[in-house]
């Protein structure tokens, strides 16, 4: 419960309920519906509904339906452009009445009307010219805290109240602007349409068609969109522009988000057919059969001009030719469908080593495709794609289950993906064309627009895999039959053996001749680190395409093991944040083993003091330390230092037999010593140290003898001599306290002085 009261974007939505605006979710970071559902055809104001809905999908973004199931409708201003523009609209008609907006990521607003007695406001895009759009009746706005990523034509931001007024009526200048009836354009004299099989029913199929092309979504390239069914209707199916229009106001249009103006319908049908094509007018009318032969015998061209019926439209030429001008005119603009990663309608390729997740990364992205949810939860997918996957190598189990695995990390069930995902548990050979025209077609009529195709070295056939002129003629075949029908194929394929473990995957370690050149776009993986049979995998992930898609990235994935069941927990990561985390790792990893270092060298130094101290000796010099620990110098001075900034040794000088009865003066360490005093009266025994021998002993030289008081008061002679000098001459000639090691110096003995 505390989970659902703490979600902001869920009590948004009930609070616009509250006010009788009808609300649905969004996909996470984007303006599209989520995955299966009817978009503002779901809308609602039910609040259990609304907990549900946001409770399966806690990030989902928030859709008002506008219009008349909310009673409101949006003036949605786009971007810098159309806030000039509502300046100049402003300037010309007045200024508009305080009213509820919003801000919108691209720099532009929302501003929200009541809807006006007696008249249903439709939407509209660039309304007069202008860059201003209408959200009414059939559409919807997306309302705060909502958040978008970015994307094509989507800007990365957060939408926010700009001003809290009232809802207000909106002045009667907009109003008329928004409802001004268009023109009707003057219909055409009518022309026959050319037909490839005489009796059939062009404009039928051309409706069936088209009703499997994606829907236009505004901001997610919703013009190439309804440009391509345009084209299909007018070039396809050869209709007339007249037919092309109403085809695609009557059987497209309405489940466009928002639906297009007439102008904007009639716009897309001449474009359609001003625009230059690769196809022969007509080419999507022979029959499945015909069609298998015609993509086979022309590569995906369409049908051969000679195969033409009599009475259809010549096929354009195979090369058609435009000048500099219209070249730089037309709008070429790639669309991905997966946001830096993959473009529409380019083959592609997906390779890694052997066991290296290539299969489950291919099943990841068609998911992804399939839902609309980002793939390897990094990368976004703008609209949803039908996508299939034709898999010979894994076997279903594996591929069953790692499509669960992977479509439970998303929330979904495996089932509820549908039929925008499809599988078949073979794969065509490619050098056998009838096959592949056969394969293509079934696509096609299914509305696929990506197909997986794993692997690679089981499509080939009969074909030399080192002759690049070879691989080259068969992938090239299945380019030109695929690409130019919308397709995008996936490529599952194996590195070869010149890839140096641990290293990013680069082209040129495709197995096979000619892969390298063919790749369009890829995604190469290899492992950044050996596999410890634990489940999770770190590999390098590298992208690169002809679109200038390109990165480098580091992907941990846990695929789960035996025990745990099948998983699928993706993180990625660009590699520099991997590399300033490496680094990071390192520096701790070196300092953590410098500290065991450091701890270990005082161990070794403390059992040295300790064993001669064992031996009966005062104190441990810094060479026997060395001797005893097997340290080299720095490392025994340096540990000293530390013990004595420490408190826990000290140095002490004493003089050491060099021989049979010689004693010299040296400088060693040892622990504190603890002993038993009596205090001035000799009364109490006090415990103190006695950090550099008895202060009584000038020499510094340590008590003989027993510590405690002697009988008669008697003070204990000191091993030097009262005099305190080592042969028990001036205490001014006895040498002074020196000190040894790194930041110490050796102890000599004074001129003159005569060692004992």
């Amino acid at each position: 419960m505390s989970s659902i009261a703490s979600n902001p974007l869920l009590q948004a939505a009930l609070s616009y309920a509250e006010k009788g605006w009808a609300v649905f979710p969004l996909a996470p970071g984007t303006k599209v519906p989520t995955a299966g559902s009817a978009g503002h055809k779901d809308a609602t104001t039910d609040a259990d509904t609304i907990r549900r809905l946001w409770t399966a999908t806690p990030a989902a973004n928030i859709g008002i339906a506008t219009g008349t199931p909310s009673g409101v409708w949006v003036l949605d201003i786009d971007g810098p452009q159309g806030v000039a523009d509502l300046d100049k609209l402003e300037t010309q008609h007045g200024t508009l009445p305080p009213t509820r907006v919003v801000a919108t990521p691209s720099g532009g607003g929302h501003f929200l009307w009541r809807m006006p007695a007696g008249i249903d406001i439709r939407n509209r895009q660039d309304v007069d010219g202008w860059e201003i759009d209408v959200r009414g009746t059939g559409g919807y706005a997306v309302a705060p805290p909502s958040r978008t990523v970015d994307g094509p034509k989507t800007v990365a931001g957060v939408y926010a109240v700009a001003t809290d007024h009232v809802i207000a009526d909106a002045p009667q200048w907009v109003l008329d602007m928004v409802t001004r009836r268009e023109t009707p354009a003057p219909t055409p004299p009518a022309t026959p349409i050319p037909t490839a099989t005489p009796g059939t029913d062009a404009y039928t199929r051309a409706v069936a068609y088209v009703a499997k092309m994606p829907a236009a979504i505004s901001g997610q390239r919703g013009h190439d969109a309804t440009f391509t069914a345009a084209r299909a209707c007018y070039t396809g199916f050869a209709l007339s522009v007249e037919e092309t229009y109403r085809l695609l106001r009557d059987h497209y249009n309405p489940r466009c988000v928002p639906p297009w103006s007439e102008s904007e319908l009639r716009h897309k049908a001449q474009s359609a057919a001003d625009t230059p094509s690769d196809h022969p007018c007509g080419h999507l009318l022979a029959p499945r059969d015909d069609r298998r032969a015609a993509v086979a015998a022309t590569g995906g061209a369409g049908v051969p001009a000679a195969e033409q019926t009599a009475g259809s439209e010549p096929a354009r030429p195979r090369f058609e030719w435009m000048d500099s001008e219209q070249f730089d005119d037309g709008d070429f603009r790639p669309c991905f469908l997966i946001d830096r990663v993959l473009v529409a309608a380019q083959p592609a390729v997906l390779a890694a080593p052997v066991k290296s997740l290539k299969t489950s990364v291919g099943i990841d992205l068609c998911i992804s495709l399939a839902t609309g949810t980002p793939a390897l939860g990094q990368f976004a997918v703008p609209v949803p794609v039908k996508a299939a996957i034709a898999s010979m190598e894994s076997g279903k189990s594996a591929l069953q289950g790692t499509a669960r695995a992977v479509c439970k990390q998303r929330g979904i069930n495996l089932r509820d993906v549908g039929a925008n995902l499809l599988w078949t548990f073979n794969v065509p050979t490619l050098s056998d064309k009838p096959a592949v025209a056969d394969f293509v077609c079934g696509l096609i009529d299914r509305g696929v627009k990506v197909v997986l195709l794993d692997p690679l070295y089981l499509c080939l056939g009969d074909v030399d895999a080192k002759n690049m002129m070879e691989v080259g003629k068969v992938l090239r075949s299945v380019s030109e039959m695929m690409t130019p029908a919308g397709l995008l194929p996936l490529i599952v394929h194996h590195a070869n053996r010149g890839l140096t473990f641990g290293e990013p995957m680069g082209l040129e370690n495709l197995a096979y001749s000619g892969c390298d050149a063919f790749a369009r776009q890829w995604l190469l993986l290899s492992r950044r680190e050996k596999y410890k049979s634990d489940g999770v995998h770190k590999l390098w992930m590298t992208i690169g395409g002809s679109e200038n898609q390109n990165g480098l990235f580091a992907a941990n994935v846990d695929t789960g093991t035996i025990d745990t069941g099948r998983r699928w927990d993706v993180a990625v990561m660009d590699a520099a944040s991997l590399q300033q985390n490496a680094a990071v790792e390192r520096e701790t990893k070196a300092m953590e083993k410098t500290s065991k270092q450091v701890a270990d060298d005082k161990a070794k130094v403390l059992k040295a003091i300790d064993s001669e101290k064992s031996k009966g000796l005062e104190a441990a010099t810094a060479t026997a330390i060395k001797n005893h620990a097997n340290l080299s110098s720095k490392r025994v001075n340096d540990a000293i230092d530390r013990l004595i900034d420490e408190g826990t040794i000290q140095p002490h000088e004493f003089r050491k037999g060099i021989g049979s009865n010689a004693k010299r003066p040296v400088t060693g360490y040892r622990r504190p010593v603890v002993v038993e005093q009596t205090d001035i009266n000799f009364d109490h025994p006090v415990k103190d140290e006695i950090p550099d021998g008895n202060p009584g002993c000038p020499d510094g030289s340590p008590v003989t003898g027993n510590t405690n008081r002697e009988p008669s008061g008697t003070v204990p002679p000191c091993k030097g001599g009262l005099s305190g000098s080592p042969d028990g001459g001036d205490p001014e000639t006895a040498p002074s306290p020196k000190t040894t090691g790194r930041r110490r110096k050796k102890a000599t003995v004074p001129d003159g002085a005569v060692p004992a």
